[in-house]
């Protein structure tokens, strides 16, 4: 992934079922995660674990990173279990430079694996060195000290809610609904919902709808009109304005590109 400066950028406040690497190329901002938040520059590598919620707060000059998402039982493997504790929860991880451009070759070679559909098993021999190179190599980064006395007590508030996010499916819970479930009044909780996510309650309800009909038609064929009537959208009209507003494309142009 790679944005030119000033080049619009947004990161919803997201999780996802996999375990996830960001290696980043060229950025600066912070990581937000239910753990804390902690600074990213530069040559840095990002483990956010499976369904974990996360974020992140970059600056409007030049960004670039390589993403990888696997599956966590790959941690199970006989091979990698002595260091799956280093990948328990969410981190930053900081490299030198001659480790950092080690792991960038693997990923760019693991890149060419899939790319070239040259085998199941390189890949997965050059997916497991990169893991092994990051607990072996990694230094954690810092927490902020002020996100934990700040922000630490209201996604504790919210995990009733969080645990239903973590579903694969999208909630359709009314903001009234959603906040009893937390045990808050609705003014509470929508202040509390903002304060973390940075996005008003429906307008995130919105935005996770069409990402998961994005990743359900990645992974099937799938008519966009029955997508929009199976994630509660209007109509497939406007289903597709919101995809559009989303991802700058429409849901056809979207699985063309994207579908496996």
């Amino acid at each position: 992934m790679r944005y030119e400066k000033n080049e619009p950028y947004e990161c919803l406040v997201h999780f996802h079922e996999v375990h996830e690497l960001i290696l980043f190329h060229d950025v600066t901002g912070t990581y937000s995660h239910v753990n804390g938040i902690q600074e990213v520059n530069p040559r840095d590598l990002v483990f956010t674990a499976a369904n974990e919620v996360h974020t992140f707060d970059v600056t409007s000059e030049n960004k670039a990173w390589t993403v990888i998402q696997f599956v966590p039982t790959l941690l199970s493997d006989s091979g990698l279990r002595k260091i799956a504790n280093k990948f328990d929860k969410s981190t930053v991880f900081s490299f030198d430079n001659e480790t950092y451009d080690f792991l960038k070759t693997l990923c760019v070679e693991l890149s060419k694996c899939y790319q070239n559909d040259s085998g199941c098993i390189q890949a997965n021999y050059l997916l497991k060195l990169i893991i092994s190179t990051i607990a072996e190599q990694g230094a954690v980064a810092p927490m902020k000290d002020d996100y934990v006395i700040k922000l630490k007590p209201a996604f504790s508030r919210l995990t009733p809610l969080l645990k239903l996010l973590q579903q694969p499916d999208p909630i359709n819970l009314t903001m009234v609904e959603a906040a009893e479930i937390c045990f808050l009044s609705p003014s509470h909780f929508s202040r509390l919902f903002k304060s973390v996510y940075k996005v008003s309650y429906s307008e995130f309800k919105n935005k996770q709808r069409v990402y998961c009909a994005a990743r359900q038609m990645a992974h099937r064929n799938c008519s966009i009109t029955d997508l929009s009537y199976e994630f509660n959208f209007a109509n497939p009209s406007h289903f597709i304005n919101q995809f559009k507003r989303q991802f700058g494309l429409t849901p056809k142009q979207y699985q063309k590109r994207y579908s496996v």
